[in-house]
């Protein structure tokens, strides 16, 4: 079945360059992402159970489901909204503006941040990177002494995802390293790892939908990357205090010498499969419990008295594993016709975004895509959209990107009509 799944894999593949004229594309990604997880699931490093014809079955339906959405959203968007890539890159003077607005963004969550921050400096010292174990259960258990400000924050990658964009505008500032190194230190708070990962995919996810070559430099690209990756490892070393590689098999224990770290990786990016395959041997149903929990979460607050599971129901798949994949929410969240609606909804937002952003290189297009771009690259794990951090960004981002390319468009008619009076 696996020979399948990848050949099946390689068609769409194929079938979207053509399409988008890309290697890196919404119906690539997906490809790229699924058919990783499911070879290292089926390579059987790791002694998972197998998977069900169900299971199988789930996978090609909502892939092909996601296709569709995608390729609805090219048909409408290249017939519907051909424009001219100078909406934003001619307006020079409008440069130091967009600058202005990221810098301020920056500066106000800046603040949040480091203040949240200092008040894990007071209990565990400066050096968090070497109690992440610590860090990690004491966010689980409650963070009981820590008052946080809540929510301001995460308009650090608001900032960030700006700064691709105006990366593909107008180059490169070193002021943009301020908001990577600001989400490091937020997530060291945690003792978690996941915005290691997910703040560079919705920064170079931003690039992926440009056709201009992107005025960052190779080593510039590199030393980002490079050392984001050596503080996953750093923190994925830390958390595996007290683990025991025993469901490795044999092959697997040589090729990694039995350490410990490789096999946690490994781990932590295939076991959601497994999870969502035990979870459609007996699915349970919570209408919205993931998707819509920020919302319920709210309304709470207002005194409804909505359930939330904060944390999901665990799996042996034979490790306990309670994360299921971006399709084990959705159908727990809408049954499985709903998942399908839901597939093609995020297939069709994302190519549409993908497409408009690769014509206007405007900053609402390209905050879409680039959380979007996260969560598809994200969705072997999680739903991201059961976070809260999610909505603060797509909606005050979306609110912002608007006001942003409102500016830009305003500026460009204010020039125009400066220069006809000029001519006349």
């Amino acid at each position: 079945m696996v020979i399948g799944y990848i050949l099946y894999n390689i068609l769409i593949i194929k079938y979207s360059i053509t399409f988008y004229g890309k290697k890196v594309n919404p119906i690539s990604l997906y490809s790229y992402v699924w058919c990783t997880i499911v070879l290292l699931y089926e390579l059987k490093w790791i002694e998972y159970y197998d998977l069900t014809l169900q299971t199988w079955t789930i996978l090609f339906m909502s892939q092909t489901a996601y296709v569709m959405g995608c390729y609805l959203a090219t048909k409408i968007t290249l017939n519907n909204y051909q424009m001219k890539k100078d909406y934003a890159i001619y307006e020079k003077d409008a440069e130091s503006y967009i600058f202005g607005v990221i810098v301020l963004i920056t500066i106000i969550s800046g603040i949040v941040i480091l203040l949240n921050v200092f008040q894990y400096f007071s209990i565990f010292g400066y050096n968090l990177l070497s109690q992440t174990n610590e860090l990690y259960s004491y966010r689980l258990s409650g963070s009981q002494g820590i008052s946080k400000i809540p929510y301001i924050g995460v308009f650090i990658y608001i900032a960030m995802i700006f700064s691709a964009v105006y990366t593909v505008n107008y180059g490169f500032k070193k002021f943009f390293i301020i908001p990577f190194l600001l989400i490091i230190l937020d997530e060291l708070t945690s003792g978690g790892r996941a915005s290691l990962v997910l703040a560079p995919l919705m920064f170079f996810g931003v690039f992926f939908a440009a056709d201009l070559k992107v005025k960052l430099s190779k080593i510039q690209i590199g030393s980002i990357v490079l050392g984001i990756f050596l503080l996953f490892i750093s923190i994925s070393s830390n958390r595996t205090a007290g683990i025991y590689n025993i469901y490795s098999s044999d092959l697997f224990k040589k090729m990694t010498n039995d350490n410990v770290t490789f096999y946690k990786i490994i781990e932590y990016i295939t076991s959601p499969l497994g999870t969502l395959n035990a979870f459609l041997a007996s699915p349970t149903f919570s209408f919205g419990g993931n998707t819509f929990m920020t919302i319920y979460s709210i309304l709470n607050k207002l005194g409804y008295n909505i359930e939330i599971l904060l944390y999901q129901e665990d799996f042996y798949v034979p490790m306990r594993v309670n994360v299921g994949t971006m399709l084990r929410e959705i159908i727990e969240d809408f049954m499985f016709p709903g998942a399908i609606l839901v597939l093609i909804l995020t297939g069709f937002i994302f190519s549409k975004s993908y497409l408009i952003f690769n014509q206007t290189y405007s900053y609402l297009s390209g905050l879409w895509v680039a959380v979007l771009f996260q969560i598809i690259s994200f969705s072997f794990f999680d739903w991201r959209m059961r976070s809260s951090a999610e909505w603060i960004i797509l909606f005050f981002g979306s609110l912002i990107g608007y006001f942003l390319d409102y500016k830009l468009e305003k500026r460009k008619n204010n020039k125009y009509e400066k220069n006809v009076r000029n001519i006349n």
